[in-house]
């Protein structure tokens, strides 16, 4: 028996999407006490002493705490500091007059160069001067932090803080802040 081609397409796409969800993708397939993480229910918990055997409580955001197996919870990371702050965006400064000139945002230092940018963007920062927090948004610039990955030692694991110093826009200057970020779990 043959079958058309447009019919055997179509069935392609029903199986490849059917596919695209995997199991226990939606909250409102967990059971209470439970959240999806990396498209698996895991428990909700405070401590270590919460979860089974075998696992751990590692802070996976600022929400939610969750017990994952001991490997995926032996290590978390972070961003580590910039050492340069390039201004990649630009913006207009007016003059009187009605007068207007298109100016890039400064870099800081003003020697710093496109070159080994990252595109790392650190939800997890605070600055230490609560009045540079108008300009916390990287809008225009760019910084060059890597991930470290530590050991886990709090528990729940990933909840340690790190001094370090952030790449934001600070009125029309790109600025290294300091203030602290806290850890993650590892992907």
């Amino acid at each position: 028996m043959k079958r058309s081609a447009a019919v055997l397409a179509g069935a392609v796409v029903v199986a490849l999407g059917a596919c695209s969800s995997p199991v226990g993708n939606s909250p409102a397939q967990c059971a209470s006490g439970q959240r999806v993480y990396n498209g698996i229910c895991r428990a909700l918990c405070s401590t270590s002493v919460a979860c089974p055997a075998q696992t751990r409580c590692t802070q996976v955001d600022s929400d939610a705490s969750l017990c994952l197996d001991k490997e995926s919870a032996a290590n978390c990371a972070y961003l580590e500091s910039d050492t340069k702050c390039y201004g990649e965006g630009s913006y207009y400064h007016a003059y009187g007059r009605g007068s207007y000139e298109y100016a890039h945002y400064q870099s800081d230092p003003p020697s710093a160069t496109s070159s080994g940018l990252t595109p790392y963007a650190d939800s997890n920062f605070a600055a230490s001067d609560p009045g540079t927090a108008p300009y916390l948004d990287m809008d225009g610039c760019a910084g060059d932090s890597q991930w470290k990955t530590v050991a886990a030692s709090t528990d729940p694991a990933c909840t340690a803080t790190h001094n370090v110093v952030r790449c934001r826009r600070f009125g029309s200057a790109c600025k290294l802040i300091p203030g602290t970020t806290r850890e993650t779990a590892s992907p």
